[in-house]
């Protein structure tokens, strides 16, 4: 009956909560092998550090299990982005940084190639905005910030409603404002973890001499490139 109910063929809302269930292991087992993996078994806690054992070596054994496979979470306090994201849903993605010609687009590419890793250039998807934005009097000279965010989120929020986990990597990261940059962190929480790309101003140079076929570069130039 619950096999019907649970694997409805709407994937979106393939997902349930049972309440006072599992009780005892046997339960748990049966109900994994004849019908779904059960992805996480949540006990909402108070922020007292104390724990109370029960005299029921079964509940223990069920604790222990579940334990062991990572699946036993538990909240101090009522969050709906912590509560998804211990069922798996959280969104893994870092951000690249580093000054121009740094190795930014290089080590986000090896993570494309070598890792799976979808590649979020924000300067590119602003480009590619302004063209599709272009009117016969030309291109606009700047997009908003919130379009760049909405083209983000939308890529994000297709991959999650088709049950795809992707990580992502952002090759730079730009924003004007701390209020454009929470507009990101709203939908996709904090990253994961940042990766800190670095080169001497002469190794910058150097690319910069072979990217653009010039052999001399400028004071003002060399100044730009230190930033």
């Amino acid at each position: 009956m619950l096999r019907k109910i649970i694997f409805s063929g709407n994937k979106q809302g393939d997902r349930f909560v049972l309440t006072e269930f599992p009780e005892e292991i046997e339960e748990a087992q049966i109900f994994e092998r004849d019908c779904s993996r059960l992805s996480a078994i949540i006990y909402t806690t108070s922020d007292d550090p104390s724990v109370e054992l029960k005299n029921e070596l079964t509940k223990f054994n069920l604790d222990s299990l579940y334990q062991k496979k990572f699946k036993l979470r538990n909240l101090t306090a009522w969050d709906s982005r912590q509560f998804n994201e211990l069922l798996g849903d959280k969104i893994d993605y870092s951000v690249a940084l580093g000054r121009q010609l740094s190795g930014k687009s290089t080590v986000c590419q090896i993570l494309k190639d070598h890792c799976n890793f979808h590649v979020f250039d924000m300067r590119k998807i602003e480009a590619e905005l302004k063209k599709r934005m272009a009117t016969e009097e030309g291109e606009p000279e700047e997009i908003p910030y919130e379009f760049i965010a909405k083209e983000i989120i939308t890529l994000v929020r297709t991959n999650k409603a088709a049950g795809k986990r992707v990580k992502y990597i952002f090759d730079g990261f730009i924003s004007r404002s701390p209020q454009e940059f929470n507009l990101l962190l709203l939908e996709l929480g904090p990253p994961d973890y940042f990766v800190r790309c670095g080169a001497d101003l002469e190794k910058i140079k150097q690319r910069y001499r072979i990217k653009n076929e010039v052999e001399e570069i400028s004071e003002e130039l060399e100044e730009e490139l230190k930033m």
